[in-house]
Parts: C-alpha cells; structure tokens; sequence
C-alpha cells in the first residue's frame, strides 16, 4: 500500500464519544503571504499522532514526513486546497509538530524563521504566537475544531463579508453565525452582548433580516435618549402632553410595530424606566403618555450592551429569550488580517494596499480594547505613514532593523547570501529585513564584501 504523503481533512473526523481525539486541534492560519494573499484564512490542522512538514509543491516519496496540507474551514467540511506554491518557500521548509496545547516547528529550508523578535532555528508555539518565514509567510497557532458545525442559510465566498456584513471564518465566528441563524427562526426578546467595536449592531440587523419579518428596524442609542423624555421617546405620546406645544409623538415602540426596535447600550437606561418595560415585553402592550386606552405592539426589541449584566434589572433579563455573546477580536486573531483587508477595500477609496509582514504581526498580536473601531483607526494611522502599496508603520520598520542587526550574525548573512547566488534582492527579503538598503548597512557593519556567486540548488 503506498505511503500516505499528504494530511487532508480526510485524517481529521468530526468527533463523537467513541474517538479519543479532542476535539479541538492545534492548528496553523495563514495570516499573511506575499505570493499567495488570496491564501489568507487558511488552516493547516495538526494531528497529535504525528509529525509533518510544511513546503512548496507536491508530495515526494522522498518527503521525510507527511505534507501538512492548508484547508478552507467551512460549515460541516474542510475545502482542500493546493500545494503551496510560493517561490521562495522550499520544498521541506518547515517540520511541524503538536505539543501540548501549540506546535513545535523547526526550520529546515532556505527562508529564515522568526519568532518574537529574533532569527531562529527551531520553536515552540502557543496558541496566539506568530512565525514569519523570510518575506514569504506568516503563520498564527490557534486552536481549531475538526469541522466546523453546520449553520443554515446561505455560507458566501470564503474571506468576504457574509450577507449581514459580518468578517470571519474563525471557528468563533461560525459559532456566532450559527447563534444568529438559530435566534432568527424563533419569536423572543434577544439581549446581544460584547465589547465595544464587536459588531453588535451588526448582528442585531442579522437577526431582523433573517427573521422575514415586514416591519421596520428602528435604531436607537439607549445612552443618548433625553432625561425627562425617555418615557415619551419610548412608548409616545399625545399632542400637548406632557407640556403644552409638545408634538405628538409615534414613540420607538410604535414605529418598530411588526419590526425590531433595536437600543444600543440598553444597560445605560435608569432601573425605572427599564421596569417600564416589563409589560410591553410580556405582551405587547403600552400607553401613550397622556392616552387612556393601551395599544398593542408586536415587536422584538434587541438590546445591545458591553456593561456587566447586574446593569440590567433582574426582571427585565430574564424577559431576554435569547443572549448572544460577540466575540472581541482576541478570541479571533486569524480573522483580523480577513477584516483589515475588509477595510481596506471598501473604506480607503478603493485603492489596492496591502498589509506589510511587521504590521500584519503587530495587529495580529495586538491587545485590542475597542476591537473593529480600533483597527480601523490603526489601519488610517499605518497609511497616513506609508507610501506605494504597502501599509506599514514607522515603529515596526524601526523595530525589524533593529532587531535584524542585534540577532542576524555575519555567518548568516554571508549564507543567505550564497543561498541567494549574492543576489541582493533575494537576500534581503529572506533574511526578513526591510528593504536593501538596511542589507549593504547590515553588510557594511560586518564587514561584507558581495560577489555574485552561482546559486546553490535548493534543499
């Protein structure tokens, strides 16, 4: 029987109680590639029985380990991919195996590795660390489930917005989808919660779509209502009351009556009001302020909060059917290169910019507060700092020189240079520096002469 050369998703199963596997895998993302940027999002997930390798091309009966192959995770199955086909990646490039909850890799090809700063030759990953290879990739190591579950309704192109808008294919992500689509297809009160720049709203419109129903989504932040009106904003009220001159007012309610009435920042409504609440939300039924006979709503109110539940009254909670938690983008980093080049494309005037490796690392590794809304202010930051089609920062240029001209010795150097037939070009980028200007420094300060030299055939 020949050997089996290639890891598929056919080695890894969906997990019931008879399988000793967990059911979450060590995995690597594809968080940025220079030759291959449509790769993006990928994963390679990791057996724990066994160790593989990462390289350009096909498998080789004389691979010393199983291929590591990269898949599109989709609801309910994995999409192989093709072989990698960077140029500069060599055929065995890295040997990859699972530890503990990470991966130990260890260099074995011609472009460089680099972790946390520094060249090096072999390393052990935690969920959340990066590896750069040369200018050619970088990988993040999350945790992964074996295949995603199923979610209804339509999946969309991998890497783009989903019909809600909504950025994502970690497993996070799907899970959050599959929240929406669940809530949707039932009646109920829903009381969304996240960190600010989460795509609250988002999801809020998600649902009323998907819930087919004919009335209106009417918006409102809970925090910008005016004290003393909040009563009349809400439930309405007729002309002349409470004060002479005062209009008539339809009121939320009314105007979301076979919709959604959807209050950002819910839990900044004072504990009375929110008791106010408690009879439409139960039945439907309200007053006008200064009108005697009650009326009747049908609508689902979608409260969004970042605020600790105790902000909300006991009783007013429990009539939240349904609770959807966003996700912070901590939870998601393999989707936030996904999302950056989302605003890229549509919120910096259509220009075509990419991504640099050291500002694709910095917002992968990022510990972000107001998550979507801080990113997209860093990505303005990056380009109002860059020039031609690359995005990049000042301090990550600064930082990669630096730190090349502390670690990278004169031996290195002098290798990727006859790796590279003393073509100055190739050298730079495989060593991970900047440009070839910070080479011929680096070079000057060794102590470098360069000849061109015959390349040597790669491993």
């Amino acid at each position: 029987m020949t050997q089996e050369r290639t890891l598929t998703e056919h080695t890894i199963a969906p997990v019931d109680s008879a399988t000793t596997l967990p059911v979450e895998y060590a995995a690597l993302a594809i968080v940025w590639s220079s030759a291959e940027p449509e790769r993006v999002g990928e994963v390679a997930l990791l057996d724990r029985r066994r160790t593989a390798l990462i390289g350009r091309g096909d498998a080789s009966d004389n691979d010393p380990h199983p291929r590591l192959a990269f898949v599109r995770q989709r609801p309910g199955k994995n999409e192989s991919q093709p072989p990698l086909q960077s140029p500069n990646l060599s055929r065995v490039q890295l040997i990859v195996r699972p530890v503990g909850q990470g991966v130990e890799v260890r260099n074995e090809g011609k472009c460089s590795l680099w972790f946390k700063g520094e060249a090096v030759d072999e390393a052990t990953l935690s969920p959340g660390d990066v590896v750069r290879l040369g200018k050619q990739m970088q990988l993040l190591c999350v945790r992964r489930p074996g295949v995603l579950d199923e979610v209804d309704g339509p999946i969309g192109d991998f890497g783009a917005p989903d019909a809600a808008g909504l950025v994502g294919e970690s497993a996070a992500m799907w899970a959050l989808r599959k929240r929406i689509a669940f809530v949707s297809a039932h009646p109920g009160h829903v009381l969304v919660r996240g960190p600010s720049g989460t795509g609250k709203e988002l999801v809020s419109r998600a649902i009323h779509e998907r819930s087919g129903v004919r009335g209106s989504f009417v918006a409102r932040n809970a925090a910008t209502l005016p004290e003393g009106l909040i009563d009349a904003e809400i439930f309405g009220n007729v002309r002349n009351y409470p004060n002479p001159g005062m209009a008539e007012r339809e009121g939320l309610i009314g105007a979301a009556n076979g919709g959604t009435l959807f209050l950002d920042e819910f839990a900044e409504l004072p504990g009375p009001l929110q008791v106010h609440l408690l009879r439409v939300l139960d039945d439907g039924e309200y007053h006008r302020l200064g009108e005697s006979k009650a009326r009747t709503a049908n609508f689902r109110l979608i409260g969004a909060t970042n605020r600790p539940l105790e902000r909300i009254q006991e009783d007013v909670r429990a009539r939240f059917r349904f609770k959807i938690d966003t996700p912070p983008l901590d939870a998601r980093r393999e989707d936030i290169p996904l999302l950056a080049n989302h605003i890229i494309a549509t919120g910096m005037g259509g220009e075509k910019l990419r991504l640099s490796a050291a500002l694709c690392r910095t917002l992968v590794q990022h510990p972000w507060r107001t998550h979507v809304r801080e990113l997209d202010s860093k990505l303005w930051d990056a380009r109002a700092q860059s020039r031609g089609e690359w995005l990049d920062h000042a301090e990550s240029q600064r930082a990669t020189t630096q730190i090349a001209d502390r670690t990278l010795t004169r031996a290195r150097v002098v290798a990727a240079l006859e790796n590279n037939g003393g073509n100055q070009e190739q050298t730079w980028r495989a060593l991970g520096l900047t440009s070839r200007y910070a080479l011929r420094r680096l070079m000057k300060r060794l102590g470098i002469e360069v000849e061109r030299r015959s390349k040597r055939s790669e491993p």
